[in-house]
């Protein structure tokens, strides 16, 4: 149900300054939900890095959170299998009925300290922040509460809208159907037709549909921009919402079944560290189609010390922090490794009937041993039972393959393992 504001776009109050300063707790709440995970595939979290500019500097992200489940899993094997993906018969997934060992092999036994960070939703979520995003989009309305967002313009597809979310980074959502190559219709001319008090009002026209004989008109498609001044129509509209783009690295993609349509991507990096924090900008020929982008600002929560990348090794066989699900193991069923260059297909192979075991034969109990090699020490965003966002320190651990798992590296003292209430 919405809610009411009887207010008018305006450009609202800082609430944000005396929230800043606020100083940051030294307890981090995290909970066994953000333990440890196997990581599908080496170098898969890598989010939007196969579309990155060569400028790209940044370590990819480091992923905490929960592991897949066994159909999830063995989909993307199968996919990749599928592709002909060298590192096919690498690809690893969690199986409940399996268990994994793992040792530390020339990895330092020494400690240290690593910062945190948080994200001012709660000084950044309000009517004010939404109305002055909607000033910066151009969306004309009446701020309103619905189902828990704020949100201007109209919310049955006729005009642009923008909506303000309270999660733990505060994202913004904005879409102008208008601007939708895809959408056969187009805006009335300014005849006085309009939603939201009016084209005179500053409200946004109608789109019509515009029929002949039974046929939509959908205009030539017109190609977006791409490379650089895709990133500049980017970094101008997150720019104008108050965020600081230096702190971020954007990469371009395109579909070349749809060159009027650029998405680009803004990935916050923070001490050579990509953190995961993401914001998206989808570009057509006439300007910024749809917007993603969380507007919570980071506040620094202070240094915590860290266990040595040895002791982090130990912590995936722990239960507080080891992968969800039960372990991992190689994809060694019979007939699913294949070729590099092979391409298998659902119709290409006659499915196996697991055997009937037999009376007295021994049970089978699979562990794997996984011995790492190396260690990576950034952060992870997770998040805490709260819902807020956190950026933690946290260990990428490494085997030879490159195949990769990681761990919350603060040290046993400073979290905080009480049960979510």
């Amino acid at each position: 149900m919405a809610e009411s504001t009887g207010v008018t776009v305006a450009a609202p109050q800082d609430e944000l300054a005396a929230r800043r300063s606020r100083r940051a707790p030294r307890w981090l709440s995290i909970a066994a939900a953000v333990a440890g995970v196997a990581v599908i595939g080496g170098g898969s979290y890598a989010y939007g890095l196969n579309n990155a500019p060569e400028t790209v500097a940044s370590a990819p992200a480091i992923t905490l959170g929960q592991a897949p489940g066994p159909e999830v899993a063995r989909d993307e094997a199968a996919t990749s299998m599928a592709a002909g993906s060298p590192d096919a018969a690498k690809l690893m997934y969690p199986w409940y009925g399996g268990r994994t060992v793992f040792t530390a092999d020339g990895l330092s036994t020494e400690g240290g300290s690593g910062g945190a960070w948080g994200f001012d939703a709660a000084g950044t979520y309000s009517q004010a922040t939404v109305v002055e995003a909607a000033a910066a989009l151009g969306v004309a309305g009446e701020p309103r509460l619905e189902y828990g967002t704020w949100t201007v313009g109209p919310n049955d597809g006729s005009g642009p809208s923008v909506s303000l979310s309270p999660d733990g980074l505060a994202s913004l959502s904005y879409y102008d159907p208008t601007r939708d190559p895809w959408n056969c219709a187009v805006s009335a001319p300014d005849s006085g037709g309009s939603v939201e008090g009016g084209a005179a009002d500053g409200g946004v026209a109608l789109p019509e549909p515009a029929i002949d004989g039974g046929q939509s008109k959908c205009p030539t498609p017109v190609n977006a921009p791409t490379g650089d001044a895709a990133v500049q129509q980017a970094k101008d509209v997150l720019a104008s919402l108050g965020i600081d783009t230096a702190g971020f690295e954007f990469a371009v993609s395109t579909e070349p079944s749809s060159p009027q349509v650029t998405y680009v991507t803004a990935s916050q990096s923070l001490d050579g560290q990509l953190t995961g924090v993401t914001a998206s900008v989808t570009v057509v020929a006439d300007g910024v189609q749809s917007v993603y982008a969380p507007l919570a600002p980071m506040v620094a929560l202070g240094t915590y010390d860290v266990v040595s990348p040895t002791e982090a090794v130990e912590r995936l066989g722990d239960p507080r922090f080891g992968v969800t699900g039960g372990g991992v193991m190689p994809l060694a069923a019979e007939g699913m490794r294949v070729a590099d260059d092979s391409v298998v297909s659902p119709e290409m192979t006659e499915p196996t009937v697991p055997a009937t075991p037999e009376a007295g034969s021994p049970l089978a109990w699979p562990v794997q041993e996984v011995t790492l090699v190396s260690a990576r020490l950034g952060v992870a965003l997770t998040t805490l039972p709260t819902g807020a966002s956190v950026l933690v320190p946290t260990y990428e651990l490494a085997d030879a393959d490159g195949v990769t798992w990681s761990v919350i590296a603060v040290v046993d003292d400073q979290l905080d393992f009480s049960a979510a209430g």
